[in-house]
């Protein structure tokens, strides 16, 4: 099985009155799209972390740490925007790197 993970450099904004499932993480705070949910209470989708319960709010510094430990545990990475100099170019050159393929579908 190969494990494919595409990192984004902006998230897109989410609409106020989507519906986002049951709440998981940190204190309820966080909530999972249906089709995800779905997955997940099909035993289709795993949710891993590299922190810790207590950690209260998403940095930048989290998010860089967050996205080079997804990228570890991958076959692939795809990276559908990477802004020149950014934290995902760093990324990117440590997937190199590591050995694990690489694309970019924006620059």
């Amino acid at each position: 099985m190969t494990l494919s993970i595409a990192l984004v450099e902006r998230p897109k904004a989410r609409k106020q009155n989507e519906d986002r499932g049951p709440r998981l993480g940190r204190s309820g705070q966080q909530t999972l799209p249906a089709a995800q949910r779905d997955a997940f209470d099909d035993g289709r989708l795993t949710i891993i972390s590299p922190f810790a319960n207590g950690e209260k709010r998403i940095t930048a510094e989290l998010a860089h740490q967050r996205n080079r430990f997804v990228a570890a545990l991958a076959d692939e990475v795809i990276f559908a925007f990477i802004s020149s100099g950014g934290r995902l170019s760093r990324v990117a050159e440590e997937v190199t790197a590591w050995g694990v393929k690489r694309r970019i579908l924006h620059r």
